[in-house]
């Protein structure tokens, strides 16, 4: 009776401890927490945006055939929006799920003790603490390929019944489909998993055919996919090749990897921690346990070389390798490095247990202390651009100018439109570039991609003296100086029409020809002037609808559609004459409809119906008409929204026959946009039986062949020869002989 208490206790206490290590795992990572980005993953973002927006992907773009990744990405998008959190989640995710991967494969091969040891260290693991949330793809195809090997062992088990056997058989073929459609290191499971295989092929033969048979059939039905649909059945492949850098094999690119495992990083920390050097030290001093303790140092060698030389192939006549060897990509060897130290560390407690426990005590130690300096340069430096996003949220209506890296993360996740991007790189063209800027907001210098990035391409201000325009909003002082920030991030707020209207409203003493500064700037068609004066009085004036109006007409003249919309909602408000207020009504009609808020164009279109004794112009029903919607969206890439909405108008027999005619045009661009070329194809050929071979009919022709250039070389060059020779002065006939070039016709 006493025993099978004590056994209770002794599982009920090892369940605690699980969920207490999976809970500490998660919450290091969460609290050290990154987020966007490094390296290639704009490229990455802007095709899963563009995939999430419009329904469909890109067949010719190399990130868009990499379904193994995407799909998941776009999935977490979706459930927690366009965000940091939504764009990086999955990779989390994942990361979490690789702690239970790494404690059920170690209770495979050691029992509970063994998972339990094992989690731990990667749950503490520096490298995938760092990568678990930034946009590591591979910690997802780690997921991939170690839940593909825990299933196949799972199957190989002898304590699950026969049918969940051959269940974690067919499964073991599901996930490796997945790792194939992401990156092509999912080769490097295959030695493990044949070396798993091998040993219980006569007693567990099911399980093995069916591992092995669903991995071939899902993996062949993909590649006899692409074959049928790309004339490539490798084509998620060959078309990474062109944008991929190979070069020769080199003593120096083979030890990319080991130095990155072994030494200090550039900014002084190590990316393993010290688990690399324990796991030598222990197998030298351990070597006569090689054979018991070494079988997951193999496996990691395998990872590691794997990592070190391939994907190779041969141009003229020698060998080239993959570069730039990245320090995310080892995130793929996590589990297995892990996994060896388990194998050594045990060996040390079984033989020393006191001194086994105090080196697990100290490794779990130094990679918590070590995960905070290695994290430090990605939190800081997306930190600090996160506070500056909040910052120029203030100024919703100025243009935001800096370098490309902030402004990207600025329009992705902040809904920043009104950007600049600076693309020099040395302090003399960066000051051509900021004695340019005449109005808007000016943010320079602060910390940009700390690892992979581009410092020359920050917005340095170097020694550039900002002139009297320029006013610092805030500075973001304390910040330490490194090789990411070699000065402070500045917020400034440069405005030359500024410094002018100060003056004047300095020289106007009394409050009422202050305020009829405005009116008269807008008359002079000075709309800048007027809206800066408009809104520096409407700071400190009392209500005002003579104000509010001109105020919100000059942000409207002058391109502030925000300042517009709230200024004349407000004169709307207080009270204005007939002619003003149908104008106001107007004017935020087009204002609304500019900025995609359709419903709300509507309402002020209808409230201007009512209120307007007369016919409404024609240009502000243009303006939040379906085809207003419909064109917008189609930029949105919200394809299928837009496809509802021109499929209407087409359909609609009263319609302008001139809006028909677009609609029907934009209807088959936006089914080629969708992928449904035959679909596409026959709304072109209705499109020229009733309107002819115009430019539009033109531009159609060139988007058949745009589409099927993966799909049908063969046609898609035919069509482009055509173009090129029929339409030879049209910028369709041009891309036509660009597109003819990389295809090979002529």
């Amino acid at each position: 009776m006493s025993q099978p208490i004590s056994a209770m206790r002794s599982s009920r206490r090892h369940a605690l401890l699980v969920v207490a290590v999976f809970a500490f795992g998660v919450l290091l990572r969460l609290v050290l927490w990154s987020g966007y980005g490094l390296g290639d993953d704009p490229g990455y973002f802007q095709q899963y945006y563009s995939i999430l927006r419009s329904g469909t992907y890109d067949p010719n773009h190399p990130y868009s055939v990499r379904f193994g990744i995407w799909v998941p990405v776009v999935l977490c998008m979706k459930l927690l929006g366009v965000t940091e959190a939504g764009f990086v989640g999955v990779i989390t995710l994942c990361s979490f799920l690789n702690l239970l991967l790494a404690y059920g494969i170690a209770r495979q091969e050691w029992g509970a003790e063994g998972g339990l040891l094992a989690m731990a260290l990667l749950a503490v693991f520096p490298l995938d603490v760092l990568c678990s949330t930034l946009f590591a793809n591979d910690i997802l195809l780690a997921t991939y390929c170690f839940g593909a090997f825990w299933l196949f062992r799972e199957s190989l088990s002898e304590r699950i019944r026969p049918g969940l056997r051959l269940v974690c058989a067919a499964g073991t073929g599901f996930l490796l489909l997945c790792g194939f459609v992401a990156k092509p290191w999912v080769m490097f499971i295959a030695p493990l998993l044949v070396c798993e295989g091998l040993p219980k092929l006569r007693r567990r033969w099911s399980s093995v055919a069916v591992a092995a048979g669903s991995t071939a059939l899902l993996i062949g039905a993909f590649a006899a996919w692409q074959w049928s649909r790309f004339g490539d059945p490798l084509h998620h492949i060959t078309i990474a090749k062109p944008v991929a850098i190979f070069l020769p094999y080199s003593r120096d690119i083979l030890l990319d990897n080991p130095r990155m495992l072994f030494l200090r990083n550039e900014y002084g920390s190590y990316f393993a921690g010290f688990y690399p050097h324990a796991l030598v030290l222990l197998m030298v001093l351990l070597g006569h346990r090689l054979f018991a303790a070494g079988k997951w140092l193999a496996y990691f060698a395998i990872y590691l070389v794997g990592l070190s030389a391939l994907p190779s192939h041969r141009v003229n006549g020698a060998w080239v390798t993959l570069v730039p060897h990245i320090f995310r990509y080892l995130t793929l060897a996590s589990i297995p490095l892990c996994l060896a130290l388990t194998a050594y560390v045990r060996e040390v407690i079984r033989k020393w247990p006191p001194l086994g426990g105090g080196l697990v005590g100290l490794l779990l130690l130094l990679g918590v202390v070590q995960s905070f300096p290695l994290t430090w340069p990605s939190r800081d430096a997306f930190g600090e651009e996160r506070r500056a996003m909040a910052v120029l949220q203030g100024f919703p209506d100025e243009r935001v100018y800096s370098d490309a890296d902030l402004i990207e993360r600025y329009r992705y996740f902040w809904g920043g439109k009104r950007v600049i991007e600076f693309r020099s790189e040395t302090p003399e063209a960066r000051a051509r570039d900021f004695g340019a800027v005449g109005e808007g907001v000016v943010v320079t210098g602060g910390g940009r991609l700390p690892w992979y990035g581009c410092h020359p391409c920050t917005a340095w201000l170097d020694h550039y003296e900002p002139p009297p325009s320029w006013t610092l909003v805030t500075t973001f002082e304390g910040a330490p100086i490194t090789q990411y920030r070699r000065e402070p991030l500045r917020v400034w707020r440069v405005s030359e029409t500024g410094l002018r209207v100060a003056g004047l409203l300095a020289a106007r003493t009394d409050e009422k020809t202050r305020r009829a500064l405005v009116s008269e700037l807008f008359a002079q068609g000075d709309y800048q002037a007027a809206a800066e004066a408009g809104q520096r009085l409407l700071g400190d004036a009392v209500p005002d609808a003579q104000l509010a109006y001109w105020t919100g007409k000059a942000c409207q003249q002058a391109g502030k559609p925000l300042c517009a919309g709230r200024e004349l909602a407000e004169a709307l408000r207080l009270g204005l004459g007939a002619a003003q207020e149908r104008d106001a009504l107007g004017t935020l009609v087009q204002q609304s409809a500019s900025a995609g808020d359709f419903a709300t164009a509507r309402k002020w279109l209808r409230t201007l119906r009512d209120r307007s004794p007369g016919p409404v112009d024609p240009a502000f029903e243009e303006a939040a008409s379906d085809m207003a919607e419909g064109f917008t969206l189609y930029h949105q890439l919200r394809y299928s929204e837009a496809l509802r909405l021109f499929t209407g108008i087409v359909s609609r027999a009263d319609e302008r026959p001139d809006v028909r005619r677009h609609a029907q045009y934009f209807r088959s661009l936006t089914l080629f946009r969708l992928s449904r070329v035959r679909e596409a194809v026959g709304e072109r050929d209705a499109y020229r039986a009733q309107y002819g071979e115009d430019g539009d009919w033109v531009e159609l022709l060139y988007r058949e062949a745009e589409a099927l250039r993966s799909t049908d070389p063969a046609t898609a060059r035919a069509v482009f020869t055509r173009l090129s020779k029929q339409y030879p002065g049209t910028i369709w006939g041009r891309e036509a002989e660009r597109n003819l070039a990389r295809l090979g016709g002529s």
